[in-house]
């Protein structure tokens, strides 16, 4: 008998993976859909560490699809778009020099990959 935690977890990998793949380019609000219940799956958890990675795994998924030319353009641009959530999220959560390393790490990529697909999107 499947659970409500067990039904959570297969609808947010199902997004995620209809996000990182570009299933629905169409549908813009997929993102905030799977935004939103990433962090619902981690709301009940208060673990500062299960919070983090939740960001940042939201933010390697967003980063991939934009670096994947078999995606959408008008998809990856709206990844583009929705990246800064995750990343403000992580900053909020950011506590060791470790972290803000990472945090950096992130920030860095971040620009260089959306400076990039700017330019591509517009050529």
């Amino acid at each position: 008998m499947q659970t409500r935690s067990d039904t959570q977890n297969y609808t947010v990998e199902w997004l995620r993976d209809a996000v990182r793949y570009g299933r629905f380019a169409d549908e813009p609000k997929l993102l905030q859909l799977w935004m939103l219940k990433e962090q619902e799956l981690t709301s009940s958890c208060h673990c500062r560490g299960t919070n983090w990675k939740c960001c940042a795994d939201e933010l390697t998924v967003l980063l991939d699809t934009i670096c994947d030319d078999l995606v959408p353009t008008r998809w990856r641009t709206q990844c583009v778009e929705a990246i800064n959530l995750p990343l403000y999220r992580l900053q909020r959560l950011v506590q060791t020099d470790a972290e803000y390393e990472a945090l950096r790490h992130y920030f860095r990529k971040v620009k260089s990959l959306t400076d990039f697909h700017r330019d591509t999107a517009v050529n």
